[in-house]
């Protein structure tokens, strides 16, 4: 088992790629420990025409894991624990939308694709003019419902 480690994030969300690495694992093990309910939290973020998983581990559930302090109990769960826990994801102080910015930053991945999500998987608040998504605005609630219909098991 690994030592300790207590390690700061900007993004609560970290590729399957930075996870492996951070744990130092190949990325076949990550998807091992996700699979097995070790890793608790992770997420297929892919948008719907994509022909493969793209995928998100919390941060929070990889720390856990790393200093055994994870529990892959998931059976145990109740739907307000696994809510709760992905709610913390999109910060509250942000009122009922997320500029799509933001949203692409938690969920670390591009603006591009974070405006094919926004067209096609999550509730729009306001549209950003041609070629400025940056001013799309994504409805907090429906970004929350995204995640918990995602949430890989």
């Amino acid at each position: 088992m690994h030592a300790p480690l207590n390690f700061s994030v900007r993004r609560p969300l970290l590729s399957l790629e930075t996870s492996a690495a951070l744990a130092d694992l190949t990325t076949e093990a990550v998807m091992d420990l996700i699979r097995d309910g070790t890793l608790r939290f992770a997420f297929n973020v892919a948008t719907p025409d994509a022909g493969r998983q793209c995928l998100r581990v919390l941060a929070v559930s990889l720390a856990d894991y790393l200093n055994g302090t994870h529990n892959s109990k998931r059976l145990l769960e109740t739907p307000a624990q696994v809510r709760a826990a992905v709610a913390g994801i999109f910060p509250a102080l942000a009122g009922d939308t997320l500029r799509i910015d933001t949203f692409c930053r938690l969920l670390s991945i591009s603006l591009d694709h974070g405006a094919r999500l926004a067209e096609t998987c999550v509730q729009r608040a306001r549209h950003g003019r041609r070629g400025q998504n940056c001013g799309t605005l994504i409805v907090r609630a429906s970004a929350l419902e995204f995640l918990l219909k995602r949430r890989v098991t």
